[in-house]
């Protein structure tokens, strides 16, 4: 069973534009053992999407298992725009592991296969 409730968050709106900030309401969810006797003593939250830490695991889990295959070395990793793709270090781990980078524009849906569905 999962109780939702309401969280509220702050979101600064780009880098270089001035510090706006406007709160956003998030749902969260929190995850309950309906077998258990006290089970609102014991809720416990659900984790929060997808983080830099996240990826940068997912990464290092991928290139350990394309660098099994020798055929792959020197190709090309496409992807979109988001911060923690960007970032400096998981560009020069990338990179040292003998692939490239290669970020769509800002906003191409068109170039995106998974925006076609």
């Amino acid at each position: 069973m999962a109780v939702a409730q309401k969280r509220k968050r702050k979101v600064n709106k780009g880098k270089k534009r001035a510090a706006e900030e406007f709160i956003i309401e998030e749902p969260v969810i929190e995850h309950v053992d309906a077998n258990e006797d006290n089970a609102q003593d014991h809720i416990t939250p659900a984790s929060k999407g997808t983080t830099a830490t996240h990826f940068i695991k997912f990464m290092n889990d991928l290139l350990d298992i394309m660098g099994l295959d020798e055929n792959v070395e020197g190709r090309y990793l496409v992807m979109d725009n988001c911060t923690i793709h960007k970032s400096k270090p998981m560009i020069r781990k990338i990179e040292s592991r003998g692939y490239r980078m290669m970020f769509f524009f800002p906003y191409s849906p068109e170039l995106n296969p998974i925006e076609q569905f």
